[in-house]
């Protein structure tokens, strides 16, 4: 038997599993957002000197710079990691503020080390998800494009 086979997977197969995967990672994505933003906000409602009105604020800051940073570093695909220093930065920033305001919430709200534990995990999990929702569109469109190429391809051998 051949190991090295490859197998391909009809294109709708491929299509359904790529758009079921990104519902699935933004859903995901905003499960983890929504539970890291109402820890960030009460933690500065409860903690702070901003204003109680302005508190979302302050979350949507943080979790937002982890969507943003994300997305920007996937765009610069191909670019030197000197030039992605600085996005990569505010990523890894984004991450530990977000992650450290969670589990300060937690503590602050005596609720233990698994309470810590569990309050550290939407913020990772909206880097990590937000990452791979940005990979799969890419894939997406990068495997359409590359269909086109091939087809066309295909189109003048024929002739």
């Amino acid at each position: 038997m051949d190991s090295q086979r490859k197998v391909e997977m009809p294109r709708s197969v491929r299509v359904g599993a790529a758009i079921v995967s990104i519902i699935g990672t933004l859903g995901i994505a905003a499960a983890s957002f929504v539970l890291s933003f109402f820890a960030l906000t009460d933690l500065v409602v409860e903690r702070s000197p901003i204003n109680a009105q302005y508190a979302w604020m302050w979350a949507v800051a943080l979790d937002g710079l982890i969507v943003v940073s994300t997305i920007a570093l996937v765009a610069m695909v191909g670019s030197s990691l000197r030039e992605r220093a600085w996005t990569l930065t505010l990523l890894l920033t984004g991450v530990l503020l977000s992650t450290a305001g969670n589990v300060a919430h937690s503590v602050l709200g005596d609720h233990g080390f698994i309470g810590s534990l569990i309050a550290a995990v939407p913020p990772l999990l909206l880097a990590a998800i937000t990452h791979l929702t940005v990979q799969l569109l890419r894939h997406a469109l990068v495997s359409s494009e590359r269909s086109a190429v091939t087809g066309s391809v295909e189109e003048v051998l024929e002739e």
